[in-house]
Formats: structure tokens, C-alpha cells, sequence
């Protein structure tokens, strides 16, 4: 990081305080911090934007602290600014008067500054710099991404020459500091059962960590071992083995907050971390559905059970991460307009006038009423409440119950979740799918190398193309291809077949979130030899029907092939692959681990 660049916030001469700038960020040679001077804060908040590993261009927003607000923001990025001489409406967060500039960015940055220092002295515009800065930045098309303050305390005031706040932050208790950075770095957002039930005691648990100088992705590991432990133990059958593995799985998601947190408050997070610490908890969860169904010892029905609750978490999965990375896409479209516009940039109109305005009914229904909040988390059936029903029922020695009861609730929650996304995206304008969208959906196709390259690409959108709802194709593949190896193993006779079936799916459903994972995080997709060796979704399901076929005339070749095919695809799906990732990003400038969301 350059030397912070101290900047006036009222200087005598807008275009010659936006012409230093200029100076200042074309001598710059790695990110450039630029600061109000009239800024109070405490330096382990400004240590929150220097340190953020992302590296572009970011601000330091807090959405308390001042009397108006002059910051739009979607997804944690800047989408539209204010300053005496541009007018904003919606807006819902303060800047601070920090910005962080990305060495990407630079050349940009010193190119708007010198267009609005001529802009200043043509209009005669007043005010901050920085401010102005920003609302350049955004409206020349350069990503402003967020790090929030609160709940830091902040002010600025050139009327306090003695910085009273100032000095009572320099002076504030090692304890206090430690009790503002735990509080940030609790997750925010979350589950109702998360919120009321394992976040509380992930908090007892954090400091611990923190002690005895846990990495984020040690924790994720001690989090894998306990939830694999659980189903090992719902594997036994016993009683006993049910109510200590229910215990066991819900230690297993204290100790996944835990890991979050601990990213968090040390600012060590990457993609490495967030891939890391997704994908182990499906892999957990996919394993404790395996471990009830072996251990109930309830024949075929148990390992359909499980293999159905597969199918159906991956889809809705594929759903969720799929949809908001495309929302996000979408709702924090920046519209990029002249620099000397002074009415409020805001992005076009064209969605469904009927989903707009149930949407907003939702949103005010919402606000109203908290209860309306907690209902509509508690039905999207996050993961906390997942495993609260798996270890109830389990514990109460019903697991073939679990399995069933997850199963009708997860269908339902899916009815209800696609219903809303359904309806935001009729919102959208139809404008042009991005080069981002398609490559979001491709990752996700796993086509294989049965189908030809210009069909997958058609598959992953048209460019150009107006489609609002692409998000929903690699769910369907996923459907597609999951229900159908069902449906041609259901003749197979015996219970084995269902073993079997159940093992496969796993394998190619971690494999499948793999791919998704990869792409949100942006590391490299999976080797061209693997995407061959694992056949694709076509090949996996003719493989898949010449074993069904053949199990007609003998259960035993079609059960052993289907083992065969499993642990083929297990060693390169989670072997091979995950050790290519952790040694490419090893290799690789990522310094920091964790996973800032869990």
C-alpha cells in the first residue's frame, strides 16, 4: 500500500484539489489510500479498508454516523454517489472519506480526476474531492466496491480542530477495540435457528480460537472431522450412536461459524477459504444423509430417501448461488452517464410493472413486521434449520423419519424460493446477458465430452441474448441428470443398487458444487483431463443405462459397476481435483484464507 495521500475536504479550489490527485495517483506504484482530513476513526477501522484482500477499488461506508446519506449500494458496491453538484435519490449509505484505489485502477483514476478538475472549474463546482472522485469512479464504469465501518465510531467535522473523538479513539482500551472488532466480525445476515441458536454459542467458542491462533481453515477443518464423525455415528444405528451423532453435527455447525468469524476478525479470508469451507459442508451434510439411511437399515426406501435429498439440495443450491450472483449482476448495473449529469443516474426501466409491485408489497411487509423476516428465513430452510431437523428426529430415533420430513420441507421451501426469484427476475429489465452470466452458468453445464463445444455454448446463453431466467439452467441439468440415474436404476432389485446409487450421487453432486464454487470464487475450472475423465452428465447417464441394462439379466454386474463407476469418479472428484486446487492457489498471491461468509 502507497503512503496514505491526506486530501482536503473543503479546499479553496475544487479543480486544483482534484488536479492534485491526479498528481498523486499517477506517482502512485501499488494501491493508493486516499483520506479526508477531517476524518476521525479508529486505525483498526481503517485497517478493515487497507487490508480488505480484494484487490480493486473500495470506500469505507458506514450507513451510520451522519445526518444524510450520499451513497447508493447493491451489492456491496457503489452504484450511484451525491455531491453538492449531482443529485441522488435512494441512497442508503454514507461515504467516510476513505477510498482505497486498486493499482488496476489507477490510470482511470487519474484520468477522471483530471476530466472533473476541468469539469469544476468550467461549472464552478464546491465540495469534497474525494467526494467528486467517487461519483467519477462509478460513473465511468470503474467496480466501487464497499467495506462497511460500523460499528466503529466516525466523524467528520472541520468545526473540531481539537479532534475530541480522535483523541478518545487513540486512547481507547485494548479490551474495547477487541469488543468493537469481535462485534464485526459476527455475521450479520443469517438463519433464524443460526441467529438464535448456533451463532450464540459459535461466539463462546471464537475467543478460544483466537488463543490458541487458529487459522479459518483449521477450524474448517475441526468443523469437517466433527461432521463426518456424526456420520459415522448415524451409520452405527444404535440408539445411543443417534443422539451422540444429532449432538455431534450440530458441534459440526457451531464450529462452522466459528470459522467465519475467526476470517473475520483476523482479515484472513480468500477464495481458497470460501471454496474450502462450501464445500465441506456439503460434503458433511451429504454424508449424514448416507449415514441415516445406512444405519436405519431400512432396505431400498432409505437409500432413495437419501439419494432424493441429494438431488434435491443440489438443485436448490444450484438455484440460490446461481440466481443471486446473477441478481447481483443484474440490480447493481452501474449506468455509466457524463460526469457533469447532475440528475440522479438510475437503472432502466422495462420489468414486469405486476412482479415490480409484488415485490414491493413483500419488501413493506417485511419492514412492518419482523416476525413476516423470521418466517421468510425460516422457509427458505437454510442449513441451520436443515440440521436441526436431521438431529431432532434423529436423536428421537426416527431416521428414516428425518429423511422424509427434510425431504417434503425442502420441497416445499424450493416451491416457495422459486416462486420469489421467479418474480424478481420478471422485474428485470430485458437487457443483454453478460459475459459474466454465461460464464457463470458454462462453468456449470459439465457437458463432457459427448456433447460439442457450440452446443454447450448455446446451452450457456446466446451473447446478446435478453434471457432473464438462464440462471435456471444448470439446476435443471442437475435435475435432469440426478432423477434420471433414479429412474434407471429403480428396477435394480435388492438394496445394494441403492447403496450404490446413493455414493454415486454424492461424488457427482460434491463434484457439481465444485464447479460452482470455483466459479463464484473465480479459480481455475477443473483440468481439461479431468473434465474428460468424468464423462460429462450424458456420458456418466450411458454409462449409467448400460449398467441398468445389464442388471436386467444379472443385479450383481449392474450394482457392481455402479461401486465401480462411484469410486472412479470419487478419486478424481474428490481427490485429484481438490488437490490440484489447494496446490494451485498455494502457488499462487493469495496470502490470506478463510471464508468472509461463513
Amino acid at each position: 500500500m502507497t503512503a496514505p495521500v491526506a486530501v482536503d475536504p473543503a479546499p479553496p479550489d475544487l479543480a486544483a484539489g482534484l488536479a492534485a490527485i491526479a498528481r498523486s495517483v499517477r506517482t502512485a506504484d501499488g494501491p493508493l489510500l486516499l483520506v479526508s482530513i477531517d476524518l476521525q476513526l479508529h486505525a483498526q477501522a481503517l485497517a478493515d479498508l487497507t487490508q480488505d484482500p480484494r484487490p480493486g477499488t473500495a470506500v469505507l461506508v458506514s450507513r451510520a454516523g451522519a445526518a444524510e446519506h450520499d451513497l447508493r449500494v447493491r451489492a456491496s458496491r457503489v452504484v450511484a454517489a451525491a455531491t453538492p453538484a449531482h443529485r441522488l435519490t435512494r441512497a442508503d449509505a454514507s461515504f467516510t472519506g476513505a477510498l482505497r484505489i486498486g493499482p488496476g485502477d489507477l490510470p482511470a483514476a487519474a484520468a477522471v480526476a483530471d476530466e472533473l478538475a476541468g469539469l469544476a472549474r468550467q461549472h464552478g463546482w464546491v465540495g469534497d474531492p474525494l467526494g467528486y472522485l467517487v461519483v467519477g469512479l462509478v460513473r465511468t464504469g470503474v467496480r466501487v466496491a464497499t467495506v462497511s465501518l460500523d460499528p466503529w465510531p466516525w466523524r467528520r467535522d472541520q468545526g473540531d480542530p481539537s479532534r475530541h473523538l480522535q483523541a478518545e479513539l487513540d486512547e481507547m482500551p485494548a479490551p474495547a477495540v477487541h469488543a468493537v472488532r469481535f462485534a464485526r466480525a459476527t455475521k450479520s445476515e443469517d438463519g433464524f435457528v443460526a441467529t438464535f441458536l448456533s451463532r450464540p454459542l459459535s461466539r463462546l467458542l471464537t475467543p478460544w480460537a483466537l488463543r490458541l491462533g487458529l487459522s479459518p481453515n483449521q477450524v474448517t477443518a475441526a468443523s469437517v472431522v466433527v461432521g463426518l464423525g456424526a456420520a459415522a455415528l448415524f451409520a452405527v444405528g444404535e440408539p445411543w450412536a443417534l443422539v451422540a451423532g444429532a449432538v455431534l453435527l450440530q458441534l459440526s455447525l457451531v464450529i462452522d461459524c466459528v470459522d467465519g468469524d475467526v476470517a473475520r476478525y483476523t482479515r484472513r479470508f480468500s477464495p481458497l477459504g470460501a471454496w474450502l469451507d462450501a464445500s465441506t459442508d456439503r460434503l458433511k451434510e451429504f454424508a449424514c444423509y448416507a449415514g441415516l439411511a445406512w444405519g436405519a437399515d431400512a432396505g431400498r426406501t432409505g437409500w432413495v430417501l437419501a439419494a432424493a435429498m441429494i438431488t434435491l439440495q443440489t438443485v436448490r443450491h444450484s438455484i440460490d448461488y446461481t440466481f443471486t450472483a446473477v441478481k447481483e449482476l443484474r440490480e447493481a448495473e452501474v449506468v455509466q452517464v457524463p460526469l457533469d449529469q447532475t440528475d440522479d443516474p438510475v437503472r432502466r426501466a422495462g420489468g414486469d410493472e405486476r412482479a415490480t409491485r409484488a415485490l414491493e408489497l413483500s419488501r413493506r411487509s417485511s419492514a412492518a413486521r419482523p416476525a413476516v423476516t423470521w418466517l421468510k428465513k425460516v422457509l427458505h430452510l437454510g442449513i441451520g434449520e436443515r440440521w436441526l431437523v436431521l438431529s431432532v428426529l434423529a436423536a428421537a430415533q426416527q431416521p428414516v423419519a428425518a429423511l422424509a420430513v427434510l425431504l417434503v420441507l425442502g420441497g416445499g421451501s424450493l416451491l416457495y424460493t422459486s416462486a420469489g426469484r421467479t418474480l424478481r427476475a420478471r422485474s428485470w429489465p430485458a437487457q443483454p446477458v453478460t459475459a459474466r452470466e454465461r460464464e457463470i452458468v458454462l462453468a456449470q453445464l459439465d457437458a463432457g465430452p459427448l456433447v460439442p463445444d457450440r452446443l454447450t455454448a448455446r446451452l450457456a446463453g446466446r451473447p446478446g441474448g435478453r434471457e432473464r431466467f438462464l440462471w435456471v439452467r444448470p439446476a435443471l441439468l442437475r435435475a435432469v441428470e440426478y432423477l434420471a440415474v433414479l429412474g434407471l436404476t429403480a428396477g435394480l432389485p435388492g438394496a445394494g443398487p441403492g447403496a450404490a446409487v446413493c455414493v454415486l450421487l454424492l461424488v457427482v453432486a460434491s463434484h457439481h458444487y465444485d464447479d460452482l464454487y470455483r466459479v463464484l470464487n473465480r479459480l481455475r475450472p477443473p483440468s481439461a483431463a479431468s473434465q474428460v475423465l468424468g464423462l460429462g452428465f450424458p456420458g456418466r447417464l450411458l454409462v449409467v443405462a448400460v449398467l441398468a441394462l445389464a442388471g436386467s439379466q444379472d443385479a450383481t454386474v449392474a450394482e457392481g459397476g455402479l461401486w465401480v463407476l462411484a469410486a472412479w469418479l470419487g478419486m478424481l472428484f474428490l481427490v485429484v481435483e481438490p488437490a490440484r486446487v489447494l496446490r494451485e492457489v498455494r502457488t499462487s498471491d493469495h496470502p490470506n484464507e478463510g471464508a468472509v461468509g461463513a
